[in-house]
């Protein structure tokens, strides 16, 4: 899914959750995560790891990193990040199936508030 698509969704979910499968809006936020992180902080953060090495960096950081600003946020990016990670391939045999739409607008308020964090 395209990254403007994704926050698209997750918005639009977030304003009127009739208007976007509650699916479809939980399986936007790791990767809208992800990209904004690789956006923002690529020199950091090497091309090709995945979100849980990203988050993993800010952890491990250096004081005057850019990434240590991040640092605090750190159990919420995994927390959210793994919510969604158990809806992103739903056909799989370990997908967590559909999410319900009031959990689901809980990690979609968190995944918008990290995004402004950022």
């Amino acid at each position: 899914m395209a990254y403007k698509a994704s926050i698209e969704d997750l918005c639009a979910f977030a304003e009127d959750p009739s208007s976007v499968s509650a699916l479809d809006a939980v399986r936007s936020i790791r990767p809208v995560i992800e990209g904004l992180l690789r956006f923002k902080y690529s020199p950091e953060l090497k091309r090709k790891q995945q979100v849980g090495q990203m988050i993993k960096a800010i952890e491990e950081c250096e004081n005057d990193s850019r990434l240590s600003r991040l640092r605090k946020h750190v159990k919420e990016l995994y927390d959210v990040t793994k919510y969604s990670s158990k809806y992103i391939h739903a056909d799989e045999p370990h997908s967590q199936g559909v999410p319900l739409d009031d959990e689901a607008s809980s990690y979609i308020e968190r995944a918008l508030a990290l995004l402004k964090l950022i």
